[in-house]
């Protein structure tokens, strides 16, 4: 972007951001019912947060990402949760694990919100099910 710096950015951002990034670059105000943000602050400043938890949407499911977390639950109720510190290519599902009982439902919670707040069908997770 012209004035602007190269740069590499870490923060979670979703599809729906680039909308009012482009508006933002251009002078154009977008209107108050878009749901995404600019990233415009993260593109003069990569340190910038610009959420702190992303949503995905896809045809078998939704995924729910946090810097440390990544969440899916998919339509058959199925889910799956990896530590994305110690598991980065997501090989180790620990939706099952009993020591990962408070990630996973605060993600659950975050993702039923989150769908909500989108206008999105809320699909209730199962305990103890894995995607095989």
């Amino acid at each position: 972007i012209p004035g602007m710096k190269p740069g590499r950015s870490s923060s979670l951002v979703e599809l729906m951001d680039l909308f009012p990034t482009l508006g933002d670059l251009a002078g154009v105000v977008a209107p108050e019912t878009v749901q995404g943000r600019s990233l415009v602050p993260a593109l003069k400043n990569p340190g910038t947060e610009i959420r702190k938890a992303a949503l995905s949407v896809g045809s078998k499911g939704y995924a729910f990402r946090e810097r440390d977390w990544a969440y899916i639950r998919y339509h058959d109720q199925t889910e799956e949760l990896y530590d994305m510190r110690d598991d980065p290519e997501q090989f180790h599902n620990l939706a099952t694990a009993p020591e990962q009982a408070a990630p996973i439902a605060r993600l659950r919670s975050g993702l039923n919100d989150r769908l909500k707040d989108a206008g999105l069908k809320k699909t209730p997770g199962t305990r103890g099910r894995r995607r095989r």
